[in-house]
Protein backbone atom coordinates (compact mmCIF):
# COMPACT_ATOMS: atom_id res chain seq x y z
CA UNK A 1 0.00 0.00 0.00
CA UNK A 2 1.41 3.27 -0.69
CA UNK A 3 0.38 6.33 1.86
CA UNK A 4 -1.03 9.35 0.72
CA UNK A 5 1.82 11.48 0.90
CA UNK A 6 3.61 9.20 -1.39
CA UNK A 7 3.58 9.68 -5.21
CA UNK A 8 0.24 7.63 -6.39
CA UNK A 9 -2.87 7.85 -8.28
CA UNK A 10 -6.73 7.94 -7.53
CA UNK A 11 -8.76 7.23 -10.41
CA UNK A 12 -12.36 8.91 -9.43
CA UNK A 13 -15.74 8.73 -11.31
CA UNK A 14 -19.38 10.24 -10.92
CA UNK A 15 -22.09 7.99 -12.30
CA UNK A 16 -24.22 11.48 -12.06
CA UNK A 17 -22.25 13.48 -14.66
CA UNK A 18 -21.38 15.60 -12.28
CA UNK A 19 -19.33 18.47 -13.69
CA UNK A 20 -15.25 18.01 -13.88
CA UNK A 21 -15.19 21.55 -12.55
CA UNK A 22 -17.60 20.87 -9.56
CA UNK A 23 -16.04 18.12 -8.59
CA UNK A 24 -13.03 20.09 -8.40
CA UNK A 25 -14.43 22.90 -6.61
CA UNK A 26 -15.29 20.12 -3.49
CA UNK A 27 -12.88 17.90 -3.96
CA UNK A 28 -10.63 17.36 -6.65
CA UNK A 29 -8.67 20.58 -6.07
CA UNK A 30 -8.57 20.10 -2.15
CA UNK A 31 -6.93 17.00 -2.46
CA UNK A 32 -4.18 17.58 -4.62
CA UNK A 33 -3.29 20.99 -2.38
CA UNK A 34 -3.47 18.66 0.74
CA UNK A 35 -1.39 15.94 -1.08
CA UNK A 36 0.69 17.24 -3.91
CA UNK A 37 2.22 13.90 -4.84
CA UNK A 38 -1.41 12.64 -5.29
CA UNK A 39 -2.43 12.49 -9.06
CA UNK A 40 -5.94 12.46 -9.06
CA UNK A 41 -7.73 11.67 -12.47
CA UNK A 42 -11.67 12.56 -13.16
CA UNK A 43 -14.24 10.97 -15.37
CA UNK A 44 -17.36 11.99 -15.17
CA UNK A 45 -20.37 10.04 -16.49
CA UNK A 46 -20.73 11.12 -20.30
CA UNK A 47 -22.10 8.89 -23.87
CA UNK A 48 -19.72 6.15 -24.31
CA UNK A 49 -18.61 6.65 -20.92
CA UNK A 50 -21.06 5.66 -18.44
CA UNK A 51 -20.12 2.95 -15.48
CA UNK A 52 -21.64 -0.16 -17.15
CA UNK A 53 -19.14 1.07 -20.45
CA UNK A 54 -15.99 1.14 -18.09
CA UNK A 55 -16.61 -2.38 -16.44
CA UNK A 56 -16.94 -3.57 -20.10
CA UNK A 57 -13.77 -2.06 -20.76
CA UNK A 58 -12.75 -3.09 -17.96
CA UNK A 59 -11.64 0.74 -16.74
CA UNK A 60 -12.35 0.71 -13.51
CA UNK A 61 -12.08 3.44 -11.00
CA UNK A 62 -10.63 3.47 -7.83
CA UNK A 63 -13.77 5.61 -6.44
CA UNK A 64 -17.29 5.80 -7.38
CA UNK A 65 -19.75 8.18 -6.57
CA UNK A 66 -22.72 6.89 -6.37
CA UNK A 67 -26.59 7.52 -5.24
CA UNK A 68 -27.95 5.44 -3.02
CA UNK A 69 -31.30 4.82 -5.52
CA UNK A 70 -28.97 3.68 -8.01
CA UNK A 71 -26.53 1.39 -5.91
CA UNK A 72 -27.29 -1.50 -7.30
CA UNK A 73 -27.59 -0.79 -11.19
CA UNK A 74 -24.70 0.96 -10.88
CA UNK A 75 -22.64 -0.85 -8.46
CA UNK A 76 -23.44 -3.79 -7.81
CA UNK A 77 -25.27 -5.32 -10.48
CA UNK A 78 -21.77 -4.94 -12.50
CA UNK A 79 -19.93 -6.55 -10.13
CA UNK A 80 -17.79 -3.48 -8.13
CA UNK A 81 -18.93 -3.92 -4.64
CA UNK A 82 -17.04 -3.92 -2.06
CA UNK A 83 -17.81 -3.76 1.77
CA UNK A 84 -15.93 -1.04 3.56
CA UNK A 85 -16.91 -2.43 7.09
CA UNK A 86 -13.84 -4.62 7.81
CA UNK A 87 -11.51 -1.23 6.44
CA UNK A 88 -13.75 0.69 8.94
CA UNK A 89 -13.05 -1.48 11.33
CA UNK A 90 -9.42 -1.98 11.14
CA UNK A 91 -8.97 2.05 10.75
CA UNK A 92 -11.46 2.51 13.86
CA UNK A 93 -13.25 4.97 11.75
CA UNK A 94 -15.99 7.08 13.38
CA UNK A 95 -19.25 6.61 11.82
CA UNK A 96 -21.20 8.24 14.43
CA UNK A 97 -20.06 11.35 12.89
CA UNK A 98 -22.70 11.22 9.96
CA UNK A 99 -26.56 12.19 9.44
CA UNK A 100 -27.81 8.66 10.91
CA UNK A 101 -30.35 8.22 7.87
CA UNK A 102 -27.78 8.91 5.35
CA UNK A 103 -25.98 5.30 6.48
CA UNK A 104 -29.30 3.99 7.02
CA UNK A 105 -30.27 4.69 3.70
CA UNK A 106 -27.13 2.85 2.17
CA UNK A 107 -26.76 0.55 4.12
CA UNK A 108 -30.70 -0.70 3.13
CA UNK A 109 -29.50 -0.86 -0.17
CA UNK A 110 -27.30 -3.60 0.60
CA UNK A 111 -28.54 -7.04 0.65
CA UNK A 112 -26.83 -8.28 4.22
CA UNK A 113 -26.32 -5.16 5.66
CA UNK A 114 -23.25 -4.32 3.90
CA UNK A 115 -21.54 -0.47 3.89
CA UNK A 116 -20.76 0.02 0.30
CA UNK A 117 -20.19 3.71 0.78
CA UNK A 118 -20.17 6.57 3.10
CA UNK A 119 -22.20 9.83 2.64
CA UNK A 120 -20.54 12.77 0.47
CA UNK A 121 -20.55 16.13 2.02
CA UNK A 122 -20.85 18.69 -1.00
CA UNK A 123 -23.65 15.88 -2.93
CA UNK A 124 -26.66 15.82 0.13
CA UNK A 125 -29.86 16.73 -0.97
CA UNK A 126 -32.20 17.82 1.38
CA UNK A 127 -35.55 20.19 1.15
CA UNK A 128 -35.68 23.97 2.34
CA UNK A 129 -38.89 26.51 2.55
CA UNK A 130 -38.05 29.18 0.43
CA UNK A 131 -40.30 32.59 0.70
CA UNK A 132 -40.58 35.66 -0.89
CA UNK A 133 -40.93 39.08 1.61
CA UNK A 134 -41.95 41.30 -0.96
CA UNK A 135 -45.08 39.65 -1.14
CA UNK A 136 -45.52 39.63 2.11
CA UNK A 137 -44.52 43.16 2.50
CA UNK A 138 -47.09 43.99 -0.69
CA UNK A 139 -50.07 42.74 1.20
CA UNK A 140 -49.22 43.91 4.64
CA UNK A 141 -48.45 40.28 6.73
CA UNK A 142 -45.48 39.43 9.11
CA UNK A 143 -42.96 37.20 7.43
CA UNK A 144 -43.12 33.63 7.91
CA UNK A 145 -40.73 32.03 11.15
CA UNK A 146 -39.04 29.34 11.93
CA UNK A 147 -41.95 27.59 14.21
CA UNK A 148 -45.17 27.58 11.91
CA UNK A 149 -47.20 24.46 11.19
CA UNK A 150 -48.48 23.25 7.57
CA UNK A 151 -51.67 24.53 9.20
CA UNK A 152 -50.14 27.99 9.83
CA UNK A 153 -49.02 27.88 5.81
CA UNK A 154 -52.42 27.04 4.83
CA UNK A 155 -53.66 29.89 6.59
CA UNK A 156 -51.12 32.12 5.24
CA UNK A 157 -51.76 30.54 1.92
CA UNK A 158 -55.34 31.92 1.98
CA UNK A 159 -55.07 35.04 2.94
CA UNK A 160 -52.18 35.27 0.41
CA UNK A 161 -53.99 34.05 -2.92
CA UNK A 162 -55.99 36.73 -5.11
CA UNK A 163 -55.29 38.86 -8.61
CA UNK A 164 -54.07 41.80 -8.62
CA UNK A 165 -52.94 43.73 -11.38
CA UNK A 166 -53.83 40.59 -13.30
CA UNK A 167 -51.22 39.02 -11.51
CA UNK A 168 -52.55 35.63 -9.86
CA UNK A 169 -50.27 35.57 -6.60
CA UNK A 170 -50.33 32.23 -4.74
CA UNK A 171 -49.35 31.41 -0.83
CA UNK A 172 -47.73 28.07 -1.33
CA UNK A 173 -46.20 25.86 -4.41
CA UNK A 174 -44.04 22.51 -4.37
CA UNK A 175 -41.47 20.77 -5.74
CA UNK A 176 -43.99 17.56 -6.19
CA UNK A 177 -41.23 14.82 -6.60
CA UNK A 178 -38.97 15.39 -4.08
CA UNK A 179 -41.38 16.54 -1.54
CA UNK A 180 -42.60 13.26 -1.41
CA UNK A 181 -39.70 11.34 -2.33
CA UNK A 182 -38.27 12.99 1.38
CA UNK A 183 -41.72 13.40 2.96
CA UNK A 184 -41.68 13.78 6.50
CA UNK A 185 -43.33 10.81 7.81
CA UNK A 186 -40.35 8.26 6.28
CA UNK A 187 -43.01 6.47 4.12
CA UNK A 188 -41.38 4.78 1.89
CA UNK A 189 -43.07 4.27 -1.94
CA UNK A 190 -43.03 0.36 -1.92
CA UNK A 191 -43.88 -2.12 0.87
CA UNK A 192 -40.35 -3.35 2.54
CA UNK A 193 -42.13 -6.86 3.00
CA UNK A 194 -44.04 -7.75 -0.01
CA UNK A 195 -44.18 -6.65 -3.87
CA UNK A 196 -46.66 -3.62 -4.09
CA UNK A 197 -47.03 -0.73 -3.00
CA UNK A 198 -46.33 0.88 0.45
CA UNK A 199 -49.33 1.50 2.80
CA UNK A 200 -51.88 4.24 1.08
CA UNK A 201 -54.08 5.08 3.86
CA UNK A 202 -50.71 6.53 5.55
CA UNK A 203 -49.72 7.79 2.09
CA UNK A 204 -53.10 9.81 1.46
CA UNK A 205 -52.01 11.81 5.39
CA UNK A 206 -48.88 13.45 2.93
CA UNK A 207 -50.90 13.80 -0.04
CA UNK A 208 -54.07 15.09 1.85
CA UNK A 209 -51.13 17.91 3.33
CA UNK A 210 -50.10 19.25 0.21
CA UNK A 211 -53.35 18.64 -2.12
CA UNK A 212 -55.61 21.14 0.35
CA UNK A 213 -53.40 23.96 -0.65
CA UNK A 214 -54.48 23.10 -4.41
CA UNK A 215 -58.21 22.92 -3.77
CA UNK A 216 -57.76 26.77 -2.61
CA UNK A 217 -59.65 29.16 -5.02
CA UNK A 218 -57.11 31.39 -5.50
CA UNK A 219 -54.06 28.41 -5.25
CA UNK A 220 -54.25 26.51 -8.38
CA UNK A 221 -51.66 23.96 -9.52
CA UNK A 222 -50.37 24.84 -12.84
CA UNK A 223 -51.15 22.34 -15.62
CA UNK A 224 -47.26 23.34 -16.89
CA UNK A 225 -45.33 20.99 -14.52
CA UNK A 226 -42.01 23.16 -15.26
CA UNK A 227 -43.91 26.34 -14.63
CA UNK A 228 -45.13 25.22 -11.28
CA UNK A 229 -42.10 24.44 -10.03
CA UNK A 230 -40.83 27.89 -11.54
CA UNK A 231 -42.95 30.65 -11.22
CA UNK A 232 -41.75 31.08 -7.46
CA UNK A 233 -38.26 32.29 -8.87
CA UNK A 234 -39.25 33.29 -12.31
CA UNK A 235 -42.33 34.74 -12.32
CA UNK A 236 -42.17 35.99 -8.65
CA UNK A 237 -45.63 35.56 -8.17
CA UNK A 238 -45.51 32.68 -5.02
CA UNK A 239 -45.21 33.46 -1.61
CA UNK A 240 -43.90 30.17 -0.56
CA UNK A 241 -42.03 27.61 -1.91
CA UNK A 242 -40.97 23.79 -1.05
CA UNK A 243 -38.36 22.90 -2.47
CA UNK A 244 -34.56 21.61 -2.62
CA UNK A 245 -32.25 22.95 -0.59
CA UNK A 246 -29.79 24.35 -3.74
CA UNK A 247 -32.46 25.95 -5.43
CA UNK A 248 -32.02 29.43 -4.37
CA UNK A 249 -28.16 29.22 -6.35
CA UNK A 250 -30.83 30.34 -9.53
CA UNK A 251 -32.94 32.91 -7.83
CA UNK A 252 -32.33 36.23 -9.72
CA UNK A 253 -30.66 39.26 -7.90
CA UNK A 254 -33.83 41.23 -7.70
CA UNK A 255 -35.46 38.64 -5.98
CA UNK A 256 -35.95 39.23 -2.23
CA UNK A 257 -35.93 36.56 -0.91
CA UNK A 258 -34.91 34.27 2.50
CA UNK A 259 -35.81 30.77 4.46
CA UNK A 260 -37.69 29.63 6.80
CA UNK A 261 -37.82 26.20 9.03
CA UNK A 262 -39.46 23.30 7.47
CA UNK A 263 -43.11 23.69 8.90
CA UNK A 264 -44.50 20.93 11.18
CA UNK A 265 -47.01 18.30 9.97
CA UNK A 266 -49.44 17.33 12.83
CA UNK A 267 -49.22 14.45 15.09
CA UNK A 268 -45.01 14.17 14.80
CA UNK A 269 -42.59 15.97 16.20
CA UNK A 270 -41.28 18.54 14.19
CA UNK A 271 -38.56 17.32 11.53
CA UNK A 272 -36.94 18.89 8.22
CA UNK A 273 -38.45 16.17 5.64
CA UNK A 274 -35.54 13.30 4.74
CA UNK A 275 -32.21 13.73 3.30
CA UNK A 276 -30.39 11.94 0.91
CA UNK A 277 -26.95 11.64 -0.70
CA UNK A 278 -24.41 10.33 -3.14
CA UNK A 279 -21.87 8.10 -1.64
CA UNK A 280 -18.10 7.75 -2.32
CA UNK A 281 -17.86 4.11 -2.95
CA UNK A 282 -14.48 1.81 -3.46
CA UNK A 283 -14.38 -0.74 -5.91
CA UNK A 284 -13.81 -4.77 -5.51
CA UNK A 285 -11.03 -3.82 -8.77
CA UNK A 286 -9.43 -0.82 -6.95
CA UNK A 287 -5.76 -2.20 -6.49
CA UNK A 288 -5.19 0.10 -3.73
CA UNK A 289 -8.20 0.01 -1.21
CA UNK A 290 -6.30 1.24 1.61
CA UNK A 291 -5.07 4.24 -0.33
CA UNK A 292 -8.32 4.69 -1.86
CA UNK A 293 -10.32 4.56 1.74
CA UNK A 294 -7.78 7.85 2.69
CA UNK A 295 -8.98 9.32 -0.31
CA UNK A 296 -12.37 9.23 1.20
CA UNK A 297 -11.50 9.94 4.70
CA UNK A 298 -9.80 13.36 3.54
CA UNK A 299 -12.99 13.88 1.42
CA UNK A 300 -15.38 13.54 4.88
CA UNK A 301 -12.90 14.93 7.05
CA UNK A 302 -13.82 18.22 9.31
CA UNK A 303 -11.69 20.47 7.03
CA UNK A 304 -13.23 19.40 3.85
CA UNK A 305 -17.09 19.26 5.33
CA UNK A 306 -16.35 23.38 6.67
CA UNK A 307 -14.52 24.40 3.48
CA UNK A 308 -17.83 22.92 1.25
CA UNK A 309 -20.63 24.20 3.82
CA UNK A 310 -19.12 27.30 3.65
CA UNK A 311 -19.82 27.75 0.18
CA UNK A 312 -23.54 26.06 0.91
CA UNK A 313 -23.45 22.86 0.27
CA UNK A 314 -25.06 20.66 3.35
CA UNK A 315 -23.00 18.47 5.24
CA UNK A 316 -23.21 14.72 5.69
CA UNK A 317 -22.38 15.27 9.30
CA UNK A 318 -24.12 16.34 12.36
CA UNK A 319 -21.91 19.15 13.55
CA UNK A 320 -23.21 22.35 15.00
CA UNK A 321 -19.71 24.17 14.56
CA UNK A 322 -20.29 23.09 10.69
CA UNK A 323 -23.94 24.52 10.27
CA UNK A 324 -22.95 27.52 11.64
CA UNK A 325 -20.37 27.96 9.22
CA UNK A 326 -23.14 27.17 6.25
CA UNK A 327 -22.80 29.54 3.51
CA UNK A 328 -20.68 32.24 5.19
CA UNK A 329 -18.90 31.92 2.11
CA UNK A 330 -21.82 32.30 -0.85
CA UNK A 331 -22.72 36.04 -1.70
CA UNK A 332 -26.20 34.97 -1.63
CA UNK A 333 -27.00 33.31 1.54
CA UNK A 334 -25.42 36.75 3.27
CA UNK A 335 -28.06 37.99 5.90
CA UNK A 336 -30.08 35.13 5.21
CA UNK A 337 -32.00 33.33 8.04
CA UNK A 338 -29.11 30.40 7.24
CA UNK A 339 -30.02 28.99 10.46
CA UNK A 340 -33.14 27.57 8.92
CA UNK A 341 -31.56 24.67 7.07
CA UNK A 342 -31.01 23.23 10.23
CA UNK A 343 -33.36 24.05 12.49
CA UNK A 344 -34.63 20.74 12.73
CA UNK A 345 -33.37 17.32 12.37
CA UNK A 346 -34.12 15.48 9.37
CA UNK A 347 -36.73 12.65 9.05
CA UNK A 348 -35.83 9.08 9.55
CA UNK A 349 -35.27 6.97 6.30
CA UNK A 350 -37.71 4.97 5.04
CA UNK A 351 -37.53 0.86 6.34
CA UNK A 352 -35.59 -1.40 4.69
CA UNK A 353 -37.12 -3.72 1.98
CA UNK A 354 -36.31 -7.15 1.86
CA UNK A 355 -33.33 -7.83 -0.46
CA UNK A 356 -35.22 -11.04 -1.90
CA UNK A 357 -38.23 -9.43 -3.19
CA UNK A 358 -38.36 -7.73 -6.84
CA UNK A 359 -37.57 -4.21 -7.17
CA UNK A 360 -37.68 -1.37 -9.96
CA UNK A 361 -36.18 1.40 -10.70
CA UNK A 362 -36.62 3.98 -7.85
CA UNK A 363 -36.93 6.93 -9.91
CA UNK A 364 -39.98 5.04 -11.28
CA UNK A 365 -41.62 4.69 -8.33
CA UNK A 366 -41.33 8.33 -7.47
CA UNK A 367 -42.96 9.42 -10.75
CA UNK A 368 -45.98 7.01 -10.20
CA UNK A 369 -46.68 9.11 -7.02
CA UNK A 370 -45.49 12.32 -8.14
CA UNK A 371 -48.98 11.53 -11.13
CA UNK A 372 -51.00 10.90 -7.99
CA UNK A 373 -50.41 14.58 -6.73
CA UNK A 374 -50.23 16.25 -9.91
CA UNK A 375 -53.50 14.52 -11.18
CA UNK A 376 -55.41 15.01 -7.90
CA UNK A 377 -54.36 18.88 -7.36
CA UNK A 378 -55.18 19.05 -11.24
CA UNK A 379 -58.45 18.20 -10.79
CA UNK A 380 -58.16 15.45 -13.24
CA UNK A 381 -58.94 12.88 -11.16
CA UNK A 382 -59.77 12.14 -7.02
CA UNK A 383 -57.21 10.91 -4.55
CA UNK A 384 -59.28 7.26 -4.23
CA UNK A 385 -58.69 6.86 -8.00
CA UNK A 386 -55.23 8.06 -8.28
CA UNK A 387 -54.14 5.87 -5.26
CA UNK A 388 -55.86 3.00 -7.06
CA UNK A 389 -54.09 3.35 -10.49
CA UNK A 390 -51.21 3.94 -8.93
CA UNK A 391 -51.58 0.43 -7.57
CA UNK A 392 -52.01 -1.01 -10.56
CA UNK A 393 -49.29 0.56 -12.28
CA UNK A 394 -46.97 -0.54 -9.19
CA UNK A 395 -48.20 -4.03 -9.96
CA UNK A 396 -47.77 -3.89 -13.45
CA UNK A 397 -43.75 -2.69 -12.91
CA UNK A 398 -43.48 -5.86 -10.15
CA UNK A 399 -44.65 -8.27 -12.98
CA UNK A 400 -42.38 -7.03 -15.66
CA UNK A 401 -39.23 -6.68 -13.58
CA UNK A 402 -39.88 -10.10 -12.65
CA UNK A 403 -40.39 -11.40 -15.95
CA UNK A 404 -36.80 -10.38 -16.59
Amino acid sequence: MKGIDEPATIFMYSVDATKTETFDLLWGDRLRKKFPKLTVEFLQESKGNTIQDLAARKQIPDIIRVGFNTLREDYLDIGLGYDMRPIIEKQKYDLSKFEPSLITRIVNEAPKGELFGLPITGSTNSLAMFYNKDIFDKFGLPYPTDNMTWDDVYELTKKIGRTEGGVVYKGFTGLTPNILRYNQLGLPFIDPNADKIYDTEKWKAVFNNFLRFYELPNNPFGENLTDHYNDFSKKLNVAMHLSNHGDYRSFPDRMNWDIMAIPAMKGIAPNSGGVGAAYWAITQQAPDKELAFQVISYLLSEEVQIANARLGYIPSVVDQKIFDSFGLDDPKLQGKNRKAFFAHPYAPAPAKRDPSLTRFNESDQANIFRDVLVNVAQHKTDINTALREATELIDKKFKEAAAK
